[in-house]
């Protein structure tokens, strides 16, 4: 690591060194979680700010500047001060996806209307059409807008860049929500011929047979589900799909049934996007960190 005794050079060039100092006191760059700030002041915090200050003031458009700046700012929980930088970072360089990422993710902060969040997913996927990154984020802004176009839409495109289980049990399951049984069944028969016993996609398509009263080939996949992990939504289709063999009307089960879709309660699935966005977030910092200066 670069010693202070630096600092007597022009502000512009030792803006790096102190960037990484200050990172080196919390941050692992080889590591994929996101950095967990602590309410106290590291030693380089105040030298980096007044250095970003100065250089900001005499290169207000330096690409390098404004990333080390909008980062510094976004991981001092400094909203206010970040997301304009990351305005000009993403307009200072037109290429980079990494800006509009990290101002979108102020989206689930509450931080950033919904209409500026679609405008930087609209704007990072003209940068690089097809980004599983970019896409994963625009599904999960989606969600919590509660957005079902969206939802649906960018889920589908996001399966379909990465053929992934875990992407193809998310359309899968958007596409049960929109009371699209068949095409659902298609994309989980899909994420199971990739990884055969994904519980996910295995409920999901057995959830698709029930909604169709094709009951003994729901059974059996509940039953196949079980077997790999227990489930609620496992154990509870099973007793529906019991009741319904001694005679339940469907009726009185069906609407109650739709609504799984929409509430779907799965902890580990919650989990998986909030590591994913913990992913998504780590990797744009990473880039940044690693960066070779010049």
């Amino acid at each position: 690591m670069l010693p202070y005794s630096i600092v007597k050079k022009d502000e512009e060039q030792r803006l790096p060194a102190l960037f990484e100092r200050f990172l080196s006191g919390y941050y692992d760059a080889t590591k994929t979680e996101q950095p967990q700030w602590l309410d106290i002041v590291h030693p380089s915090e105040a030298h980096l700010r007044s250095a970003i200050e100065t250089v900001l003031a005499k290169t207000p458009n330096s690409k390098r500047v404004l990333e080390i700046a909008s980062v510094f700012y976004g991981l001092v929980d400094e909203p206010e001060r970040a997301l304009p930088l990351l305005t000009r970072w993403a307009q200072a360089d037109k290429q980079n996806v990494r800006p509009l990422i990290l101002h979108a993710q102020y989206f689930f902060e509450e931080r950033l209307d919904y209409r500026d969040f679609v405008a930087d997913v609209i704007e990072a996927l003209k940068r690089t059409p097809k980004s599983a990154l970019v896409l994963s984020l625009a599904y999960e802004g989606a969600q919590e807008a509660k957005d079902g176009a969206r939802q649906l839409y960018y889920a589908g495109e996001l399966a379909e860049a990465t053929k992934n289980p875990h992407h193809l049990f998310l359309f899968g399951k958007e596409l049960g929500r929109n009371g699209l049984l068949d095409k659902a069944a298609k994309v989980f028969a899909a994420g199971l011929k990739r990884e055969a016993k994904n519980v996910r996609c295995l409920n999901g398509l057995a959830y698709c047979h029930l909604q169709r009263l094709e009951l003994d080939m729901a059974e059996e996949l509940f039953k196949q589900s079980l077997a790999t992990e227990a489930t609620d939504i496992a154990t509870k289709s099973l007793k529906v799909i019991a009741q319904l063999q001694d005679g339940k009307c469907w009726g009185d089960l069906e609407k109650r049934q739709k609504k799984y879709w929409q509430d779907w309660s799965d902890a580990e699935l919650r989990k998986l996007t909030q590591e994913e966005q913990k992913r998504r977030v780590a990797e744009c910092l990473v880039v940044g960190v690693t960066q070779k200066t010049t």
